[in-house]
């Protein structure tokens, strides 16, 4: 066999290798697109089944639920009848004047029933009423009280001022006791003006009473009170603030 007819014979099965080679891959593409699609639609029909029986469970859950209603209807309906039928007959008893001695007593008992509820209802008013007096009156007691504090405030800083007042009166003493005096008659006589006056002076401090104006009149240097410690004040102070916030809330 020489290359020639090799050649021929390659020109002759080549094609048709090659259109057999492009069925067969053709067939395989085929044969995987249907796999595919068997699996795709086998999914869905999996998916449908499954939401047919949740939506025929459903159906059944709702028809047991109607058929639930319908019995609890009919109970009612039943009842419904009943009460008509003795309703009827109360109304016959009552046309004819005859009515029975359960009748009579439940008669009896509903008017006592209305008679006590009345007099619960008064009660419930005088009751309220009451509370509302106490609303009132507790609320003018927190008035008074809120008074009663603004006025200690005040009566507490009237009298720190008092003593604030004393101590530098006492001061203003103590500085004019250090002023040292010339031994002539004509010094003396031109201080005596300026230093009698300072000496002879009593104090009027502020105060928070009539008493304490009243005393304060007599008093003298010597005789006026020790001042309070700052200190107490400053706790006074805190304590009315305190309260304040207290009676406020």
């Amino acid at each position: 066999m020489n290359w020639a007819n090799i050649k021929d014979i390659a020109i002759f099965f080549v094609p048709i290798i090659s259109i057999l080679t492009s069925m067969i891959v053709a067939a395989f593409v085929k044969i995987y697109n249907a796999k595919n699609n068997v699996k795709l639609l086998t999914e869905k029909l999996e998916t449908a089944i499954k939401e047919a029986r949740e939506k025929e469970a459903e159906l059944k859950q709702a028809l047991v639920e109607r058929d639930k209603l319908i019995m609890d209807l009919r109970v009612q309906l039943e009842t419904a009848k009943d009460t008509l039928s003795r309703y009827a007959k109360k109304l016959e008893a009552y046309k004819e004047n005859k009515l029975t001695p359960y009748m009579e007593e439940t008669e009896k008992q509903t008017a006592k029933y209305q008679n006590e509820n009345k007099a619960l209802n008064e009660k419930l008013n005088e009751v309220n009423a009451l509370i509302e007096n106490f609303k009132i009156k507790e609320e003018n007691a927190l008035h008074r009280i809120n008074d009663l504090v603004a006025e200690n405030l005040k009566l507490k800083t009237e009298l720190k001022d008092h003593n604030n007042v004393v101590e530098s009166a006492k001061k203003i003493a103590s500085l004019i006791k250090e002023i040292p005096l010339p031994s002539s008659n004509t010094s003396n006589e031109a201080n005596k003006p300026i230093l009698e006056p300072l000496k002879e002076e009593t104090i009027k401090p502020l105060s928070t009473t009539e008493t304490v104006a009243n005393n304060a009149s007599n008093e003298t240097i010597e005789d006026l009170p020790e001042p309070e410690d700052a200190s107490y004040y400053e706790e006074e102070t805190a304590k009315e603030e305190e309260e304040k916030r207290i009676v406020v809330h």
